[in-house]
């Protein structure tokens, strides 16, 4: 009976999940801040308006994320209580008969961004913005329809989503760009910090399709709380300046967004219960938190999760790649 009523909660879950757009970015102003502050602590990068003007370059971004997706969704549904053959089964059907050709990206951007509202002209200024744009190319990795972006984004430390996959691949075009573009480069390591920043959000470490509370929480509250810390990020910018000044060492990329995931997953409840709202939709301008202090204290401890570990892993490109080349 217990597993009948299993299945019935899967087969519901992964209907809430065709029906739904569920991840949206922590905003453009957490993500670029996050970035910008790591990237001008291990960088030294100048911020200011004199700096030299960066000329206009393209970045490809040519991915396919087609790697396994029964052992990546169809083994952690546990319909019969533990992941196994069934399971696998599943998630190929699912691969094969709904998901085609979303996970294969090859997606171009040009930098500077050709918006002179941005007046994005510093490389301090394309690291801050790039670390905004997987939002954009990455929604081709959505379950189902453009914009979902679940499977390239959340990193569930159940198995869901592809962020630990991606920010080494991320990464590791960086290391091959350097030769060639420095400036793409730096474009390629903001891409990677996207989704390190995602992996230290409640809302995205707890994104358990397994359990139907769970998920309904995320689904509510999700857009609320990411758009306030954008829309608010002035107050949080001395947290992420502080933060960027200890830098954690990266060895293993993927193995840092798990257990950066790991480390945030409990938090979903008290992220939640800060905010206070009960209902859904979308965050409207000057919606905020029932209790506000502690929703600061809440965003803070993730910035401080995720900012040394962005730190860290531009380190590792500055001590492995830049450093060793000069040498």
């Amino acid at each position: 009976m217990e597993r009948i009523r299993y299945y019935i909660t899967s087969l519901s879950i992964i209907g809430i999940f065709l029906s739904s757009n569920i991840v949206y970015p922590w905003g453009y102003w957490s993500h670029a801040g996050m970035t910008g502050a790591a990237a001008r602590e291990v960088f030294n990068l100048d911020a200011s308006k004199t700096a030299t003007k960066i000329d206009t370059f393209k970045v490809n971004i040519k991915y396919d994320m087609q790697v396994d997706f029964g052992k990546t969704v169809g083994m952690g549904l546990g319909i019969l209580g533990t992941p196994g053959v069934l399971e696998s089964f599943v998630g190929s059907i699912i691969d094969v008969t709904v998901l085609k050709d979303k996970f294969r990206v090859d997606h171009t951007m040009t930098y500077p961004v050709l918006d002179k509202k941005k007046e994005v002209n510093t490389l301090d200024k394309i690291m801050r913005e790039a670390g905004t744009h997987p939002d954009s190319f990455d929604a081709k990795t959505g379950l189902i329809g453009e914009g979902d972006m679940l499977l390239g984004h959340i990193y569930a430390p159940n198995g869901l989503g592809f962020t630990d996959i991606m920010a080494e691949f991320c990464y590791n075009n960086a290391v091959k760009a350097w030769m060639k573009n420095e400036d793409e480069s730096f474009v390629w390591l903001s891409y990677a910090s996207h989704y390190i920043v995602d992996a230290g959000i409640a809302v995205h470490a707890e994104a358990d399709y397994r359990n139907l509370h769970v998920l309904q929480w995320q689904l509510r509250y999700h857009t609320f709380t990411e758009k306030y810390v954008s829309n608010n990020w002035k107050k949080y910018k001395a947290t992420a300046d502080s933060a960027a000044k200890f830098p954690l060492p990266v060895c293993d990329i993927g193995a840092t967004v798990r257990s950066l995931a790991m480390e945030t997953y409990p938090d979903l409840a008290e992220w939640n219960k800060a905010w206070g709202q009960s209902g859904g939709g979308d965050y409207q301008e000057g919606d905020e938190p029932a209790n506000v202090k502690k929703f600061d204290e809440v965003v803070k401890r993730e910035i401080w999760r995720c900012v040394p570990r962005i730190a860290g892993l531009f380190m590792k490109f500055k001590e492995d790649v830049i450093d060793k080349g000069k040498k």
